[in-house]
């Protein structure tokens, strides 16, 4: 956000034995406030204690600053950065790949998507390349010509790839049901990311009722217990928690259990 700079912050953990682990926090702003937090805050929560505890040790982290109402945004990043380095230390312990510690991977192979642009023709090199989806923006302010390039891409793809759309919360809930009529009349859209602002997820269940595209959402929250309202209102056909943001790998775990347990798809953001 800082124009010719990527911000993030790294954490170490560092154990007795000699075994170091590196985490991320999700900091695109202002990540000297995420290591202010992992130092003052998190650290002695975690000085001392068993690094092969990590789910223990999320929890005391978590619980320190609950009763203050800290359960977004810079914490969770911070616990983020901090849960990540734990697993990546319980990993080298242990000298097995997250995916065994997590029970077993389940494919060999994920599908990928390409960012793509206005552009028809490059996007048909994306498909030609081998990319089956393609992702594009849809803002705010310029409304019908955002949309035609959006069909044109569909158009130009149609019958080898999806398109999928991401609007980063940009619009209204009224807005927002007359611009997904028109991307379900175009008819390969795979999903439609973020339509509605973050504060505004009662809107998510009529949006859902009145459009016929896959709705998407989840990037902007930290927590299960968001994710628990959104699921339990059947507003989203997909979530999208970012682990650098969401608490880090323990609780995306438990971000995807609760999918799975509403039918819902699951696809990791991580940024």
């Amino acid at each position: 956000r800082t124009p010719g700079y990527t911000h993030a912050t790294l954490v170490r953990i560092d154990t007795d034995q000699g075994i170091t682990g590196w985490g991320e926090c999700h900091a695109p702003v202002a990540p000297r406030v995420h290591r202010q937090i992992v130092t003052d805050l998190l650290g002695p929560v975690l000085m001392g204690q068993n690094a092969l505890d990590v789910e223990v040790l999320w929890d005391k982290m978590y619980s320190t600053q609950r009763l203050r109402g800290y359960q977004t945004g810079f914490y969770m990043e911070s616990i983020a950065g901090c849960d990540l380095a734990l697993w990546d230390i319980l990993g080298k312990f242990t000298r097995q790949p997250l995916y065994r510690l997590l029970g077993g991977k389940y494919r060999d192979r994920i599908p990928s998507y390409a960012s793509a642009g206005a552009d028809p023709a490059a996007a048909r090199k994306l498909v030609d390349e081998g990319y089956k989806t393609l992702k594009l923006g849809l803002s705010k302010g310029s409304g019908t010509n955002d949309l035609q390039r959006i069909a044109a891409v569909s158009q130009a793809v149609r019958g080898r790839a999806q398109v999928m759309v991401d609007s980063l919360g940009a619009f209204k809930l009224s807005e927002a049901v007359r611009i997904g009529h028109q991307l379900d009349a175009l008819g390969n859209i795979g999903w439609w990311e973020d339509p509605l602002g973050p504060e505004d997820l009662s809107g998510y269940p009529r949006l859902s009722q009145e459009v016929e595209t896959p709705i998407c959402a989840g990037e902007e929250l930290s927590n299960r217990f968001q994710f628990r309202d959104l699921l339990g209102s059947r507003s989203v056909d997909i979530i999208n928690p970012d682990v650098c943001r969401a608490g880090g790998i323990s609780e995306t775990r438990r971000i995807a259990i609760l999918a799975d347990a509403y039918g819902v798809l699951w696809s990791p953001h991580v940024s």
